[in-house]
């Protein structure tokens, strides 16, 4: 058994075993009456924001990459490859669908290129959640989790740094010459895009955990549940950074353990903490196939 395989197995046996120790603390019947109570209206409204903050993930992304916006039917191929790597990140572990997109976007610009804008992307979705995480846990008096997330934010500073240091850095000596050469490939274009595209994109990323903050809130309201707008942030925000970390299969267990640590004060059970990240899922699931097939057949369409 290689490294690979054996850390797929790990992760695999930890979402089984959290999944079911949750499952064995709750009963059925009380699934049936989250579902039978559900209010349609949050509901509806809470998908719609899950909704809008997946388009405004892809029209951050957009910002950073070269060539998207030169045209309609670029963009139309940009989107179709975002939702389908995304699609694709749902089905396999790892990072495959992450950076899937890169080889998808050959047609509108350089693999190497689409490689830098998709690192880009990342590293300020991590300073993101890092920075409003600070924030956020300073404000509940959580010591702890908000240095953690501070230190998150200054490693992703400090990483991107140093990418673009040796991006531009020249040596005369053959050995660190061939080396640097051949970093300078790979990620030259960490540090071309434009400033207006950066401070864009890092503000439409803010909108996004806008968006899902709101949708997480509705949906936690169509199980009439009234959580603070505070805890159900903290609670967002961790769920997102527990995912850099290779501890389980798309944070199945994770996810659910860090609701009910967060919110389980203001009235989240085992049953709702599930439910929650079992909707969040199938929404996922399928704004993703609906927005992959739309665009699909417009850029079908359009040739």
């Amino acid at each position: 058994m290689n490294k690979k395989n054996a850390s797929l197995y790990l992760k695999s046996a930890a979402s089984l075993f959290l999944i079911a120790f949750l499952l064995s603390q709750t009963e059925l019947e009380n699934y049936r009456s989250i579902f039978t109570s559900l209010d349609i209206k949050y509901f509806l409204l809470g998908y719609l924001f899950i909704h809008g903050s997946m388009v405004l993930g892809a029209m951050s992304l957009l910002k950073l990459t070269p060539n998207s916006e030169v045209s309609p039917n670029n963009r139309l191929t940009f989107y179709s490859a975002f939702y389908l790597s995304n699609l694709i990140g749902l089905a396999l572990p790892g990072r495959v669908g992450d950076f899937s997109i890169a080889l998808m976007l050959s047609k509108i610009t350089s693999k190497t290129q689409a490689t830098a804008s998709v690192i880009k992307d990342k590293l300020l979705t991590v300073s993101v959640f890092g920075g409003c995480g600070t924030i956020t846990f300073l404000l509940l008096d959580n010591l702890t989790l908000a240095t953690t997330c501070l230190l998150i934010l200054i490693c992703t500073a400090l990483l991107h740094f140093t990418l673009t240091y040796f991006s531009q850095r020249k040596s005369s000596a053959p050995a660190a010459q061939t080396l640097l050469t051949f970093l300078q490939k790979k990620l030259a274009s960490l540090d071309k895009t434009p400033n207006t595209k950066l401070t864009a994109a890092i503000g439409i990323k803010i909108l996004r955990l806008g968006f899902t903050l709101a949708g997480t809130l509705l949906l936690l309201k169509s199980m009439n549940l009234d959580i603070p707008t505070l805890p159900t942030l903290a609670s967002i925000i961790t769920v997102h950074l527990s995912a850099l970390l290779p501890i389980s299969i798309q944070g199945i267990g994770v996810n659910e353990v860090l609701y009910i640590y967060h919110l389980e004060n203001h009235g989240l059970t085992i049953a709702h903490a599930i439910t929650l990240a079992f909707t969040l899922r199938i929404i996922t699931l399928l704004t993703l196939t609906s927005l992959y097939s739309y665009y699909s057949v417009r850029k079908k369409l359009a040739i």
